[in-house]
């Protein structure tokens, strides 16, 4: 392959020589046109001899394609975006006007901390592994997180009343006569003793379709 290369290229200056030798020369068009014919033919049998060539094997076109999260491959237009923006305001405003204090958690968490809390359901939690090996899962709902934060505090919170508004998932096949998303927002509020550790849990979610 290295002598054929070698071969064209020299081939290549000399026939570049000579196409530039008849133009300046004025020569017959004919010839002109002979000697532009056979550059180009050595110009695609080098291209083609070369790595990433038309011989080499061709590169998989990128597809532009939403993984199966949400229904329809919804992208969260600007349509759906003021739509979706004007529920949570109401429902932050409400959560504001009763005396709330907005909470915000990680996106995922430990997996023993989600595991068990969930029954059947658990088997609906995506994993995660961070690149020191800990075992972590993207959160299922906010109030396993939410009681972790409790818990972590020591029960100290001076707040009686939290609440948070943010993404969930599940590993879930999208059906939404059935209110089953992968990813859908969900607002949850607390009030709870900080001396019980008690919780009266409300929460309302809506799917981002």
């Amino acid at each position: 392959m290295t002598s054929t290369l070698d071969a064209l290229n020299a081939e290549l200056a000399q026939q570049t020589e000579l196409f530039n030798k008849l133009r300046i020369d004025n020569s017959d068009p004919a010839a002109l046109e002979e000697s532009r014919r056979r550059l180009g033919e050595i110009k695609r049998e080098l291209a083609a001899l070369k790595p990433g060539g038309k011989d080499a094997k061709k590169k998989e076109r990128l597809l532009l394609k939403t993984p199966k999260v949400r229904l329809h491959g919804w992208a969260g237009g600007p349509g759906e975006m003021f739509c979706r923006d004007y529920v949570e305001r109401i429902v932050k405003e409400c959560f504001v006007l009763y005396g709330g204090a907005q909470l915000d958690t990680p996106v995922f968490e430990r997996k023993d901390i989600l595991a068990g809390k969930y029954g059947e359901d658990a088997k609906l939690i995506f994993d995660l592994e961070d690149q020191g090996g800990e075992q972590l899962a993207l959160r299922y709902d906010h109030t396993v997180p939410l009681a972790r934060y409790l818990a972590m505090g020591g029960a100290t919170n001076t707040q009686s009343k939290l609440w948070q508004v943010g993404k969930v998932y599940r590993r879930d096949n999208p059906v939404m006569s059935k209110g089953r998303m992968r990813e859908f927002s969900q607002a949850v509020r607390a009030v709870f003793l900080s001396f019980f550790l008690s919780f009266f849990l409300g929460g309302v979610r809506w799917g981002v379709d």
